[in-house]
């Protein structure tokens, strides 16, 4: 309801602060919430939020949840999908990401794109700089 208040404009910042607030908590499901709360609601600070909890929260829950809000189930409009996905872009082959945050990688840039290189970093850059 939070999120939906901010994408609303009701207190934007405001919602988005309090939700912050609970991406510490022990509970990786509510981490997970916050995490949809700030894909609802959808700015561009969210965006920065969510491609930093996807590669650096430990809980492959909050992962998925960043990953899946950034890539369709979230309030972002395509630019800001975009500036997602240049992220994803570059992470596609880091060794320094699990194979499941590799997965959920190549499904937000198929879901992004609409289209499918699968685990192809050099198809992926290329269709990004088309793209842009």
């Amino acid at each position: 309801m939070l999120g939906a208040l901010g994408n609303r404009g009701v207190e934007q910042e405001r919602a988005a602060q309090i939700l912050k607030g609970y991406l510490d908590d022990a509970d990786e499901r509510t981490r997970s919430e916050a995490v949809d709360g700030l894909g609802i609601v959808a700015s561009d600070e969210t965006v920065q939020i969510l491609l930093e909890r996807f590669r650096r929260d430990s809980s492959p829950l909050v992962q998925e949840s960043a990953a899946r809000n950034l890539a369709e189930a979230g309030m972002y409009t395509r630019e800001q999908r975009m500036a997602a996905a240049a992220s994803f872009v570059e992470w596609i082959d880091d060794v320094f990401l699990t194979p499941q945050q590799k997965s959920w990688t190549g499904h937000a840039l198929r879901d992004i794109s609409g289209q499918n290189f699968g685990m192809d970093a050099a198809a992926w850059q290329r269709w990004y700089n088309s793209s842009r």
